[in-house]
Order: C-alpha cells, then structure tokens, then sequence
C-alpha cells in the first residue's frame, strides 16, 4: 500500500503535466514556496485556530495543506502552458521538473500522511531527494528563463 501511494505522489505531476499540459517548473517553484510555508507557517496558523476554537485542526494536517495547496493549485492553474512533443528539449526539461517536483512532495508529505517508511522504495527515494531537488530546480529555472512572454503590440492588426 506504501508503495502505493509513493508511485501516486511521484507521478501525479507527471501525469498532470502530460495530459493536462500544466507547466512543471511552475509547480516545482510552487512546491518550493508551499515547503516553505508548512515548515515556517504552520505553527502560527495552529496557534490562530486554537485561539478561534478550532484547536481540533491538527499540525499535519496544517502542514499538509500548505504543503499541497500551491502545488494543487498551480498544476490547476497553468494548464496549457506548452505543446505536448516528446522529443522537444523543453518537454524533456518539463518531465525532468516534473519528476523533481514529485519526488520532492512524496519525501515531505510522507511525514504528515503516517505511512510507514519503511520500504526500501522510501529510502531509496529519500537517499534520491537531493538528486531529485537539484534536477527539479535546475530544470524549472532553466524552464522559467527560457520560456519567454508573450509581448502584445499596442497596434493590432
């Protein structure tokens, strides 16, 4: 079952990013600030809830939230952002982000879900993570830069 859901929280951007066609460095940069929300935030916004009598609302539970709500909402949010073309350089840096960004959330959401770590597929995953931050975080900033605006005249034609 644990490896289960490993497989399910590695692959969901990958698969979003596929068939949905979401931008993988936008969610990998997302993820980034939703790590950085649960692990600074999240503390205070349980504090708050216990001062608005909603003390039943777990740290986890919290933490979880703030973790996965950028990510969600940014795979949501980005949808055909690129062409789908399994041989152009900026689709295989699209699977590389995506993979990162997988990767990334199941090693920090494993910690507010209780599944048990104790399959070699965890460990392996968690001894890939620093491999896995730096693919994700140099491909989607590679992603971000090349990806260019579009620039619209002040004369349409």
């Amino acid at each position: 079952m644990e490896n289960l859901i490993l497989g399910a929280l590695v692959f969901v951007p990958l698969l979003f990013t596929y068939f949905w066609k979401s931008n993988a460095g936008v969610a990998f940069l997302s993820l980034c600030a939703g790590f950085t929300l649960s692990s600074f935030v999240a503390w205070d916004i349980q504090n708050l809830l216990k001062t608005l009598n909603f003390g039943w609302v777990s740290q986890d539970a919290i933490s979880f939230a703030l973790l996965s709500l950028p990510l969600a909402l940014s795979l949501l949010l980005v949808r055909a952002s690129h062409s789908k073309g399994l041989l152009k350089p900026k689709f295989l840096l699209q699977i590389i982000a995506a993979l990162g960004t997988g990767a990334f959330f199941a090693v920090q959401a494993q910690k507010y879900l209780n599944v048990s770590s104790n399959s070699g597929i965890w460990h392996s995953l968690e001894r890939a993570q620093p491999l896995a931050i730096g693919a994700g975080a140099a491909a989607s900033l590679l992603l971000t830069w090349l990806g260019g605006f579009s620039r619209h005249s002040r004369h349409h034609r």
